[in-house]
């Protein structure tokens, strides 16, 4: 079953700028996509147009039957809170709530019955290990903790499609390596997820990495048997082909 479907989108802020050309794509339920590339290679405008942050200008984007680049803004904000989960590098908490009331915003919002929220919550809480942080604040957490709640506020709603905008960049390795094992955990569950990131590490735990140049999808590789070193190695080799025109940032 498809949940994302993408038809020759193309993105220009200007008439001589089209960050994206001709972008084609497909995204079945229960996968996990890696979305790599050069600064201003248009990764990021792509997200954002799948978040119904921006608009294409022209093409179609598909997201679970609904054709989202003919939202209206006010009709966008509700869709985005029932069919989508957010993960930043930033986190984007409020340190003005306690982080069990960060994780219940989307929902509030949403005019949910409490009961709900706390019912989700539980199971999350125990998922994620967030059980004592709950009556903390974000600023009273370490960086690895607050994405926690990060990722729990993102799932809360039980969205179509997690997007992660390099969700491990504020991280240490070690806080990298138990996010994306998190990650792996609720992909395994059935969550679809797709995410940017410039680490091949990062995206090794995907199963398919898409690399964007110059507004086109230059190359895609499957992750299938491999190994995740082999798989690692593969993207490693991907990379080199894609920036040997320049660095990544």
């Amino acid at each position: 079953m498809k949940v994302l479907t993408l038809k020759h989108v193309t993105k220009s802020f200007d008439k001589k700028t089209k960050v994206l050309k001709d972008i084609n794509l497909e995204v079945k339920k229960g996968e996990y996509v890696a979305i790599m590339g050069e600064s201003g290679a248009g990764k990021s405008t792509l997200l954002n147009i799948i978040a119904t942050l921006d608009k294409a200008t022209s093409g179609e984007v598909d997201l679970n039957g609904f054709n989202i680049n003919k939202l209206k803004e006010s009709e966008a904000a509700k869709f985005r809170r029932q069919h989508l989960g957010f993960v930043f590098q930033h986190f984007n908490l409020l340190d003005t709530l306690n982080n069990r009331d960060n994780i219940y915003l989307p929902m509030v919002l949403n005019k949910e019955k409490y009961q709900e929220m706390a019912k989700r919550l539980e199971s999350l809480a125990n998922e994620l290990e967030i059980e004592s942080l709950l009556d903390r604040y974000p600023y009273e957490i370490s960086g690895g903790q607050a994405q926690r709640i990060a990722i729990a506020r993102a799932l809360i709603t039980q969205p179509k499609l997690l997007l992660a905008d390099e969700p491990t960049g504020a991280l240490d390795s070690q806080n990298t390596k138990r996010l994306l094992g998190l990650f792996n955990k609720v992909n395994q569950a059935g969550q679809t997820i797709i995410m940017v990131t410039h680490s091949a590490l990062s995206a090794s735990y995907s199963k398919r990495t898409l690399f964007i140049k110059d507004g086109l999808i230059f190359h895609e590789l499957y992750r299938g048997d491999l190994s995740q070193q082999e798989y690692l190695q593969q993207i490693s080799e991907g990379l080199t082909a894609l920036t040997s025109e320049g660095g990544l940032d």
